[in-house]
């Protein structure tokens, strides 16, 4: 092969290089903003693209770590429940509904609640201790009230029907200890989520 077909065969080669990385960066691209979408419904776009920690804004943390996993498979990176809950807690502002949310009462949770918690913070979550709970429970502290409503919060009732149902059944776990007389400023944090979650029962419904 002649010296202008080895010059073409290296800018083919270099462009389909050039195309591989711009399709890679475009799949990162859209995988983060679907996660976004999907696991920090609520935040403003300051708290997604303005507060850095680590000299890095939530997307562009998202941005790397996607781009690490797809690199080098998930031993490295694992992206599951607890690490969008870090990031949640991480990025959001002091606005936040799961910031404005506080013990003030020295309250602690009983052991049931708290197994349950640790049970539905673990990676794979089990939320199966918490709803079994919330069907059953006698009426709760303060610290185990707003220990639930964070949880609830961080539920996404449209990604599963687990989630819907755990958002559903604090709902009727509100209703049945009428918590709405005790907890009246708290629980409008979880006015949307509620919303939400009715929402979405409703379309499965029809």
């Amino acid at each position: 092969m002649g010296k202008r077909g080895s010059l073409l065969e290296a800018a083919f080669k270099d462009e389909k290089i050039k195309h591989a990385r711009v399709s890679k960066e475009l799949s990162i691209t859209r995988a983060v903003q679907k996660c976004i979408v999907d696991n920090f419904k609520g935040f403003t776009d300051a708290e997604i693209d303005g507060v850095q920690h680590d000299n890095m804004t939530l997307r562009a943390r998202l941005l790397r770590d996607k781009g690490r996993k797809k690199d080098t498979g998930a031993a490295e990176v694992v992206m599951g429940a607890r690490y969008y809950k870090e990031l949640r807690l991480l990025y959001s502002s002091s606005c936040n509904p799961i910031k404005q949310l506080a013990v003030t009462d020295g309250s602690t949770p009983a052991k049931e609640v708290f197994a349950a918690m640790v049970a539905a913070m673990k990676s794979p979550c089990n939320r199966g201790p918490m709803i079994n709970y919330l069907a059953t429970s006698g009426e709760p502290n303060m610290a185990e009230a707003i220990g639930i409503m964070k949880w609830c919060l961080e539920l996404n009732p449209v990604s599963s029907t687990e989630q819907l149902r755990g958002v559903l059944e604090v709902m009727k776990w509100v209703s049945r200890h009428k918590l709405k007389d005790t907890y009246t400023e708290q629980l409008k944090h979880l006015d949307d989520k509620f919303n939400e979650a009715l929402v979405q029962a409703q379309g499965l419904l029809f």
